[in-house]
């Protein structure tokens, strides 16, 4: 995953940039672009209950999720972690529709997620 500094600079460069493939950047550059903010909820609690190493271990969780439904949805599509328990996702090409149903079927697989964290 790209780690992205709100929206699109990182280094100096814009995402368009780092995209190499030309049919990918037609798709980034010349059309609809769903955007997916994604906050997880009372992270600052399990972060300070059971410790950093722990927050770290549903980092990578949710990461993993995201990670398999990007790939399962192709189409140049990236995501980024943009804060402490931020992540952002885009989603190039996409209908409204098809919007809806990436983002619910990603709330459903986030939210099914099992964490064994010390001390619970």
């Amino acid at each position: 995953m790209l780690s992205l500094r709100r929206y699109e600079e990182k280094d100096g460069e814009t995402i368009l940039s780092w995209i190499q493939d030309e049919d990918t950047y037609y798709k980034w550059s010349a059309g609809i672009l769903g955007t997916y903010p994604i906050t997880l909820n009372h992270f600052k609690k399990i972060n300070d209950t059971h410790g950093h190493n722990e927050g770290d271990q549903v980092l990578i969780g949710v990461s993993a999720q995201i990670k398999a439904a990007l790939d399962q949805f192709g189409n140049g599509a990236v995501a980024g972690r943009w804060g402490g328990e931020e992540f952002m996702i885009m989603l190039p090409g996409i209908s409204l529709k098809e919007a809806a149903a990436f983002a619910e079927s990603l709330r459903l697989r986030i939210g099914k997620l099992r964490f064994a964290l010390c001390g619970s």
